[in-house]
This record gives C-alpha cells, sequence and structure tokens, in this order.
C-alpha cells in the first residue's frame, strides 16, 4: 500500500509541475514575433562605428521592377561597398557583384536574369566598364 501511496504521489507531483512550468515559462506567439526585426535594413557596426555589412531589400526608388529584392553588401574600411550580393532581373536571379575603390562594378557572377534556362554567367569590366564575357550572358 505504502508503494502505490509514493508513485500515486510521484505521478500527481509529476502532472502538476509538468502544469505548472508550462504555465510560468510559456512562450506565446505574439511576444515572438514582437521579438523579430523589422525594417527593410540591417546594418552591422564595426569597431570604427562604420557599416560594415548591410543586409536587407531595395526600396524601389531606382528601379520599381526592385523593390522587395533582397540583398547583403560587404563594405571595406574607407566604406565603399566591395561585394553585394543579391537578387536580379525577372528571374530573381542570384547575382555576386565585385567593386573597386572606385564604386565600378569589375566582376560580376550570376545566374541568367531573364530567360527561362538561367545559364550562369561571368562578366569582367574594366575601369572604364567594357565588358568581357568569360561565359553566358550578362
Amino acid at each position: 500500500m505504502n508503494k502505490a501511496i509514493i508513485i500515486g504521489a510521484s505521478v500527481l507531483s509529476s502532472f502538476a509541475g509538468g502544469v505548472m512550468g508550462s504555465l510560468l515559462f510559456q512562450c506565446n506567439i505574439a511576444n515572438a514575433q514582437n521579438s523579430m526585426l523589422t525594417g527593410s535594413m540591417l546594418n552591422l557596426i564595426g569597431p570604427d562605428s562604420q557599416v560594415r555589412v548591410q543586409a536587407g531589400h531595395y526600396d524601389g526608388s531606382y528601379s520599381p521592377a526592385e523593390k522587395g529584392q533582397p540583398l547583403v553588401a560587404l563594405y571595406d574600411n574607407k566604406h565603399n561597398i566591395r561585394l553585394l550580393l543579391r537578387l536580379a532581373g525577372h528571374n530573381e536571379s542570384p547575382v555576386l557583384v565585385f567593386k573597386d575603390t572606385n564604386h565600378r562594378d569589375r566582376m560580376v557572377i550570376g545566374l541568367g536574369m531573364e530567360g527561362a534556362d538561367q545559364e550562369p554567367f561571368i562578366a569582367v569590366l574594366d575601369k572604364n566598364g567594357g565588358k568581357k564575357m568569360l561565359t553566358g550572358n550578362y
């Protein structure tokens, strides 16, 4: 009989502890949604108080077709964008853009932005903007 009382008390206290724990430590959806980062841009600041990494989406001010498309930009120590990862074109294709210190695109790698085949491309641009295709079309 004593064994049955001990087992019953253990089961009852385990159940009560589970109920109390779920009531005290519950995470409801409303609180989780309020803690998410929102906005159009997330800036990671370096030790020099300058933006070093930027992630977000285009607001459509340059091209309405780009509105909402995501981007990630990496900045150098002089606050120049040196590497840009983005989606572009009608296919929303991934594109990686390498920039020089004069803000010019120097190499662009990606998947075809317009055709259904989405063939890969690599374009190299000289300092005057002249383009040489290593593969594919851009």
